[in-house]
């Protein structure tokens, strides 16, 4: 009799968001690898999603912040950045990939695309940042108050006029004299934090180191 082949195996199944498929971290050295638990083809102009990365609870604060580098007189609107450090702690804790970001807001119970960013790659511990755009609400300004051995002194205020306390950072990328803050050093230089009330302003002062 003639011989009859085998029947091909069936095809493997397709995986996309909608099963709840996960990719799987590995590590390779200083490489990461995203294995896919099922096993998955991609015909020809077709494509597939598989979720890499979900992390319900990151969490992201609000954060308004200018830079006295870039700074001209007068009052400025201040930019707003949404951001978390890359820990566990604050619900992430894993390396994130270069890619597209879009972020949501709940518009009368439903997502609602607001904007989409670039995000380059972040290990573990760096900081996670997205700019919003300025915010006219929340105004900045910068007064020289006082110069004398080798220091001059600036004072920083912020007025709000949101329905809400915010947080403001100042950005200083020059040497700062001794002052009793303990302020963290970010890329582009000091931090300096300053909370300010719904509806109020605030001020702090601090003082630069000049070389002669």
């Amino acid at each position: 009799p003639a011989y009859a082949p085998p029947p091909p195996p069936p095809p493997p199944e397709s995986v996309d968001v909608a099963d709840g498929a996960m990719a799987q971290q590995e590590e390779l050295g200083d490489l990461k690898l995203y294995r896919v638990p099922m096993r998955v083809t991609v015909a020809a102009q077709s494509q597939k999603q598989v979720a890499m990365l979900n992390q319900p609870s990151a969490a992201f604060r609000r954060v308004y912040r200018a830079s006295v580098g870039a700074y001209a007189s007068g009052p400025q609107p201040m930019a707003l950045l949404l951001t978390a450090r890359n820990v566990k702690e604050q619900g992430l804790g894993l390396s994130l990939p270069a890619g597209s970001v879009a972020l949501f807001e709940p518009v009368a119970n439903r997502p609602m695309l607001i904007d989409e960013r670039a995000l380059p790659d972040l290990a573990v511990g760096q900081d996670v940042d997205f700019a919003m755009g300025n915010s006219a609400d929340v105004q900045s300004s910068i007064l020289r108050v006082s110069e004398a051995d080798r220091k001059q002194g600036w004072q920083w205020t912020v007025t709000n006029a949101k329905a809400v306390p915010i947080r403001a950072e100042l950005i200083i990328p020059f040497d700062l004299a001794k002052s009793g803050m303990k302020l963290e050093r970010g890329p582009g230089g000091w931090i300096l934090p300053l909370d300010v009330p719904a509806n109020g302003t605030a001020s702090l002062n601090y003082e630069l180191k000049i070389d002669l």
